[in-house]
């Protein structure tokens, strides 16, 4: 516990800096793998991994297991604030995250687990409903680095004595959450393809693609829930060893996002269009303010009017 309230309280300083100064990426980022450190150093850790061949059981060194714990709690951290793009979208996915995972953990019997993701959950649900569009409170990177932080260390915690967890054991969390971990490595790609810094911002996530399908906020927003609460069964369904539905389920997902929301492979050759001065002017000032995608402002319905030349 103390390894998971003073990293959260760590990354929740570290969020409001960024929020309110807006602090360098290189930096941030060295921060969260301060956080990180803080919570393997209170015995939240990956020990191990099963070995694949049927051979012993293969344990981690410590520096192994920090470097292996350090990449998930940065890399589940830096997914929540990615998806952080639309009224509700991050706070929505991480509560259906945390009720999965309690449950899950419960089946397990893993009830310390299954008590913090309640918390969780219901601290975001609560947050929610004023979160959801349009948009009266916003939880900034302070709110989703922390949620990210949480939902990455409290996955790590068992109920037996060794008190941390094996590398499989992420096998589940990372089916939770696979909608959020999709959307940064594709990020990741897409800035790669594009020979663009990878940690530059850009309007090519996952709910960016959809609005631009004609989907409003609230839209986009409910059917990336749906998209997670399939990974989710699927992460119940991989607990208890039904091994087969999961797959198929994740299968489901999997081609709603890479199909249906139109997310093909000559994308990553195709750099997010930039905005012109004149849409920069008109731009809102935050994603609260703006109008649901598909509506036509009266200006664009003038310009339509006119002949092709004009066009």
């Amino acid at each position: 516990m103390r390894g998971l309230l003073g990293g959260a309280a760590l990354m929740l300083l570290l969020g409001i800096a960024d929020d309110l100064k807006d602090i360098p990426p290189r930096l941030k980022l060295l921060g969260q793998i301060l956080c990180a450190c803080v919570a393997w150093f209170f015995t939240v850790r990956i020990l191990g991994m099963a070995n694949l061949f049927g051979g012993a059981y293969i344990s981690f060194s410590p520096p192994v297991s920090l470097i292996v714990t350090v990449l998930w709690i940065v890399a589940i951290t830096n997914t929540i604030n990615l998806i952080d793009g639309l009224d509700g979208l991050a706070g929505g996915i991480s509560c259906i995250a945390a009720l999965t995972a309690a449950y899950t953990a419960y089946m397990t019997g893993n009830s310390r687990t299954s008590t913090l993701m309640l918390a969780i959950a219901g601290a975001t649900f609560g947050f929610l409903l004023w979160n959801f569009y349009p948009a009266k409170i916003f939880m900034g990177d302070a709110g989703s680095m922390v949620l990210g932080y949480l939902l990455s260390t409290v996955s790590l915690i068992g109920d037996y004595p060794t008190k941390g967890t094996t590398l499989f054991a992420t096998i589940t969390p990372m089916l939770i959450l696979a909608l959020p971990i999709f959307d940064t490595v594709f990020a990741i790609i897409r800035r790669a393809a594009n020979h663009q810094p990878i940690m530059k911002a850009d309007k090519g996530h996952l709910h960016h693609r959809i609005m631009r399908m004609g989907f409003g906020q609230r839209r986009t927003v409910l059917a990336l829930y749906s998209i997670s609460a399939i990974m989710g069964m699927a992460g119940i369904l991989w607990t208890i060893r039904r091994k087969l539905e999961a797959v198929v389920l994740a299968g489901i997902a999997a081609v709603l996002i890479v199909v249906f929301l139109g997310i093909g492979v000559k994308d990553l050759r195709r750099p997010p269009r930039e905005a012109s001065e004149e849409e920069l002017a008109n731009a809102p000032q935050s994603y609260a303010d703006a109008p649901a995608f598909g509506h036509v402002p009266p200006r664009a319905k003038d310009s339509a009017e006119k002949g092709p030349a004009d066009k």
